[in-house]
């Protein structure tokens, strides 16, 4: 009996060790947990359905744990399902019995999932905004992913959670017509922690090598930290911009072929998932090559020549934008007219200040440079360097430092404040020094301090300034803000005739124009020179100029190629919008004039045209009487005597339109006969025989200053005007 029991206790242990070891190896299938899997999933979920058609059962023997692996899972919720590659469990054995909350953990791999489908679905298990925007986003690709759930005693999830999967061929649409396309990323998620590693991807035509993504939930906020790498050429600056409904600030500047090799860091917080806060943006890189176009080039060629296309070659860039600030710095190559030269500019922009400082540093060797107004010309191929220091906002800009050397040529200007306009308003320090074939023709100093504008050196050179004397000078390069006492003293001034010496004066700026002045130099030890300017009253001013030589006040008339000798009397009353002038010439010689060459040789006086042209023709005195307002010239009266001729004119002339002149002219033997004979002035205007008269012309000049008309006319008599303008002038001579 005994040995019969414990025959059977043998078989039942065998079958019970075999049975135990049969299911922690090879397992058994079952349908039997199908309800109870079920049902779990169902009160954690009302909406979702989990099918499988049967369930593998396996024994844990170290842990009493049973793993359930389900056969063909999916889930479902309404019209949309998700296949499973695995849904494996692990359920503790020990709770089971006890009829207490037994699944430990989960394991999910999903099969490979349309994102559209994926979406769908999570929007009809856990509705979000989130999710329906991205519903509405995603045009194309898959997603899958596997994970491992972990719960308590008491069937709550627990945090220890980690997500990891991958997305394929994402196609997305993110700024109306423009696509997130071919993008394949790598992704984990854990509890308030977001990490997704994109592969070669392209955003509005740039290729990005790689990017990570971590996004982490603190609170009801996001913090997001963005890195990338991007790499590519862009043809167009301005159709990626307008991605963005942005525009360059110059309508006349162009970028393209901008190839470039780039590392970005973007850090932010998304507040209350809606607001962009502590927004921090870093980068550096390469940019191998960049081609600028300015089409305004050329309102600069006569100062600088340089290419209206401009090319950047091995440009190394670094940048940073934090609390509403944008540092960026620059360096490489930049052509600027034949072969590439070094650069470094840094840029600050603060935004809510709207203020920028710029710090730049260009060799200019390449490059001529025409500083007309100095009298300077640096040619092509001669080693010259710019430094710039500047800041800028809304309503100033201010070139704190400038400095530009050429050899022995120097400019330096010193916290030089400009308006909007460009117009100068303050400054501290000007300094020039600059060579003309080898030689010092500007060595001067500008000073201001508080008030007083001070004014010394050896050398400038003024002959750009005689040569434009007689422009129409519209320019305003003073804001009416500029003020201030100015005292000037220069040994010597330069001009293409006679230089000046011991230039100095003293005189007052008003609202940017000189106010007050009085000024004096000298030709030599006899011929001198003396500048005023009086204020008459409130808007008018009186200019006076006395020179012991005419000819650099002269020599800027384009119309008269040889002056010489001759003593100058100009006076001037001036306001605003006109002026009313009278200007006086003594004791001069003039040739080469090409209207009064014309107009000799159509009086039939070639013997004086051909002289002329040779030695010049001498005039004892000249006077005209003009008026100016804006760009019309109106002259009331001109008189000219000489040994030769005697001129008598008027008329008007429109700057770049119309030139109308009339007058008479008479030859000198002419006249002498009449001012000989003038107690027999009846005879004289008349003739006592027939074909006796007076010889002179009247003459018209009148058409475009490029295309003028001259006729003349023989005349017999000459007017009352003509005779006592005659009388004066031989009256005050005598």
């Amino acid at each position: 009996m005994v040995k019969w029991i414990s025959a059977v206790l043998v078989i039942l242990f065998g079958i019970v060790f075999t049975f135990i070891l049969y299911l922690s190896t090879i397992g058994i299938e079952t349908s039997s947990f199908n309800s109870f899997v079920q049902n779990k999933l169902k009160n954690y979920n009302q909406s979702i359905v989990l099918n499988f058609s049967k369930a593998k059962l396996l024994l844990d023997l170290k842990s009493l744990n049973l793993k359930v692996k389900l056969i063909e899972p999916k889930i479902t919720s309404k019209s949309n399902e998700i296949i499973f590659d695995k849904i494996n469990s692990s359920i503790s054995l020990r709770s089971y019995l006890k009829n207490e909350f037994a699944i430990k953990n989960i394991e999910l791999k999903t099969h490979k999932i349309e994102l559209n489908k994926f979406t769908k679905f999570m929007s009809l298990v856990n509705p979000s905004p989130f999710i329906f925007i991205l519903n509405n986003s995603i045009n194309k690709g898959t997603i899958e992913g596997e994970t491992e759930l972990f719960f308590n005693q008491k069937g709550k999830l627990i945090d220890n959670y980690e997500i990891t999967g991958s997305i394929s061929n994402l196609e997305a649409k993110i700024i109306d017509a423009y696509k997130l396309e071919d993008i394949n990323l790598n992704f984990k998620i854990k509890k308030d922690f977001f990490e997704f590693d994109i592969k070669d991807s392209k955003l509005f035509g740039l290729h990005f090598d790689t990017t990570k993504i971590n996004i982490k939930k603190n609170s009801k906020d996001l913090d997001v930290l963005v890195v990338t790498n991007s790499v590519g050429k862009i043809d167009n600056i301005k159709e990626l911009l307008n991605n963005f409904d942005y525009s360059l600030p110059d309508k006349n500047i162009d970028v393209s072929n901008l190839d470039f090799k780039l590392n970005h860091k973007i850090n932010f917080k998304l507040k209350n998932l809606i607001k962009i806060k502590d927004l921090k943006i870093e980068g550096s890189g390469l940019i191998d090559k960049l081609l600028l176009t300015y089409d305004g080039a050329d309102k600069y060629k006569k100062y600088i020549e340089i290419n209206k296309i401009i090319e950047f070659q091995n440009n190394q860039i670094n940048y940073v934008y934090n609390n509403d600030k944008l540092k960026f710095e620059t360096s490489g190559k930049i052509k600027l007219n034949n072969k590439f030269e070094n650069y470094t500019a840094n840029v600050t922009h603060e935004y809510k200040n709207y203020l920028t400082t710029i710090d730049t540093d260009f060799d200019l060797d390449s490059v001529s440079i025409n500083l007309e107004s100095l009298n300077y010309y640096k040619p092509i191929d001669k080693n010259a360097n710019l430094k710039i220091n500047a800041v800028f906002d809304r309503n100033k800009k201010i070139i704190k430092n400038l400095k530009y050397n050429e050899f022995k040529n120097n400019i330096i200007i010193k916290n030089l404040y400009l308006n909007n306009k460009y117009q100068i308003y303050d400054f501290d320090e000007i300094l020039i020094n600059t060579l003309k074939n080898e030689i010092f023709n500007n060595d001067f100093s500008i000073y201001k301090k508080e008030n007083t504008i001070n004014v010394l050196g050896q050398k400038y050179d003024a002959t750009y300034f005689f040569k434009t004397l007689n422009e129409d000078g519209k320019s305003k390069n003073f804001s009416k803000k500029f003020k201030g006492k100015i005292n000037f003293k220069i040994n010597e001034i330069i001009s293409e005739n006679e230089p000046l010496f011991d230039f100095a004066g003293i005189g007052q700026i008003k609202s940017g124009k000189l106010n007050k002045l009085t000024a004096k130099a000298n030709f030599s030890d006899t011929a001198i020179l003396e500048v005023s300017i009086t204020p008459t009253n409130s808007n008018k001013k009186k200019l006076f100029i006395y020179s012991d030589k005419a000819k650099p006040f002269v020599s800027g008339f384009k119309f008269i190629k040889g002056f010489s000798e001759g003593k100058l009397e100009y006076t001037s009353d001036y306001d605003n919008k006109i002026s009313k002038s009278n200007l006086k010439i003594y004791d001069f010689k003039v040739k080469d004039v090409p209207v009064l060459a014309k107009l000799l040789s159509l009086a039939s006086l070639q013997g004086m045209a051909d002289l002329l042209t040779g030695e010049g023709i001498r005039f004892s005195e000249f006077e005209i009487e003009f008026m100016s307002e804006g760009k019309l010239v109106t002259i009331d009266e001109l008189y000219a005597i000489g040994p030769a001729i005697s001129i008598l004119m008027s008329g008007y002339v429109e700057k770049d339109k119309l030139v109308s002149l009339r007058g008479t002219l008479v030859p000198a033997t002419t006249l002498n006969k009449v001012i000989g004979s003038l107690p027999l002035i009846g005879k004289i205007l008349v003739g006592s025989k027939t074909g006796e008269g007076i010889f002179g012309v009247s003459f018209k000049i009148k058409g475009h200053p490029k295309k003028l008309k001259t006729t003349v006319n023989p005349i017999k008599t000459l007017t009352p005007r003509f005779i006592t303008r005659t009388l004066e002038k031989i009256k005050k001579s005598n």
